[in-house]
């Protein structure tokens, strides 16, 4: 612009010294005029010619590469190759296990090439992503890298897959978008997650969760490339579920593992009766559940203990159910003891200590020796005169029979 208001001063200059004699011819004669006009339009031609040649040099710019995660166990990490169209490999950059790096001091409006390739633990290289090209490139830009069907880093010597070449335009009619990844797999817990989106700098979008358990946390709109973070709410049920995200007019799937189950058995044992009862209630339950058992014997049985999951003799213990669980109570019928005894000159039978259950009965038969006979047979001290036979039913104690012979008459 300078060079051409120059030149429009230099003409007027001409024109001057054609209409104005007595200033030029006087002062400085017409040769020197001459010298000067061709010297003024001399620069101008120069200064127009260097305006071409040298356009007004670009700021710095910075783009974002990114891309999912290699699912071989094998991948120990990533390098960024970039440079100028085809020439891709003029620099690097290992970027560890991250998936996404900000490159800076690119020349924006540049034509530029990113490729992604992965690492093992022995440093062997692969191709990992397919090769991006930018024609235009944009400041503060992001761009998605697709990924080459997965195969493990090859040995030395063994050529990798061939490379497919992406060439995203300079423009983008009625701003198209792409979305990565596509879907996502969560865990019954739950979880957060995030979708990047790949479209022209100014093209705006909006997301939007299309089911209640997920809610988008940042980004629900914007312009450009950016991420869209989101959130995962924990799934409550044995079932999986999915659900959808509209991202930038694309569909995002989220396919949420139902909670596990596991079996809760319950045994009893031994020769008792009694119950258990579980809080909360039923034979299976979610993983991570808190069960609390108890056991409660009947009126004729004693609580013995538990075996499995549960141990001790107190009634009551707490699980938490991370598998399938047995657990076994023991009961026991309440005993009691019946001490018989007989003096001298005779027997009883059973004698000694005679073990008898809770609500059972005994019979109890008494012998004198040859010139004795029956004197006295007392119950707990108590005289119950001289049966033959003693029968004790339904015994709820421990008690002692005394048996008393005396000599015939």
């Amino acid at each position: 612009m300078q060079a051409g208001v120059m030149c429009k001063q230099a003409g007027k200059l001409g024109f001057q010294h054609g209409t104005s004699p007595k200033e030029s011819i006087h002062i400085f004669g017409k040769a020197p005029l001459r010298l000067i006009w061709l010297f003024l339009l001399a620069f101008c031609l120069i200064s127009t010619y260097l305006l071409l040649l040298f356009p007004t040099i670009s700021h710095p710019a910075e783009v974002t590469i990114a891309w999912s995660p290699s699912p071989d166990a094998k991948v120990a990490g990533y390098k960024v190759y970039y440079g100028p169209t085809s020439r891709e490999d003029q620099f690097q950059v290992d970027v560890g296990k991250n998936i996404s790096i900000t490159i800076t001091n690119l020349q924006a409006g540049g034509a530029y090439s990113f490729v992604v390739n992965a690492y093992d633990s022995a440093g062997r290289e692969s191709r990992y992503s397919n090769k991006a090209t930018v024609s235009n490139l944009r400041d503060k830009d992001t761009h998605f890298l697709s990924v080459i069907p997965s195969s493990p880093p090859g040995s030395p010597g063994i050529p990798t897959p061939p490379v497919q070449e992406k060439t995203l335009p300079d423009t983008t009619p009625g701003c198209e978008f792409s979305i990565f990844p596509a879907l996502h797999s969560v865990a019954s817990s739950g979880g957060a997650g995030a979708v990047g989106i790949s479209t022209n700098l100014n093209c705006p979008w909006t997301a939007v969760a299309n089911v209640p358990w997920v809610i988008i946390t940042s980004n629900n709109s914007g312009a450009g490339g950016q991420m869209v973070y989101y959130l995962v709410k924990d799934n409550p049920g044995a079932s999986s579920r999915q659900g959808t995200l509209t991202v930038a007019g694309q569909t995002f799937k989220i396919t949420q593992a139902g909670r596990a189950r596991h079996a809760l058995s319950i045994n009893k044992i031994g020769t008792g009766i009694g119950t258990v009862t579980s809080i909360p209630a039923g034979m299976d339950f979610e993983t991570g559940s808190l069960v609390t058992l108890s056991a409660a014997a009947s009126a004729n049985s004693d609580f013995a203990g538990w075996s499995g999951r549960c141990s001790g003799t107190k009634p009551i213990c707490s699980i938490t159910l991370d598998s399938s669980t047995a657990v076994s109570a023991a009961f026991k019928l309440k005993t009691f003891v019946i001490a018989a005894g007989a003096g001298s000159n005779g027997s009883i039978s059973p004698s000694g200590r005679v073990v008898v259950n809770h609500g059972g009965s005994q019979k109890f038969i008494f012998k004198p020796n040859k010139g004795y006979q029956l004197g006295q047979i007392k119950v707990d001290g108590v005289s119950v005169g001289k049966p033959e036979m003693l029968l004790l039913g339904n015994v709820m104690s421990s008690h002692r029979i005394d048996v008393i012979f005396a000599p015939l008459r």
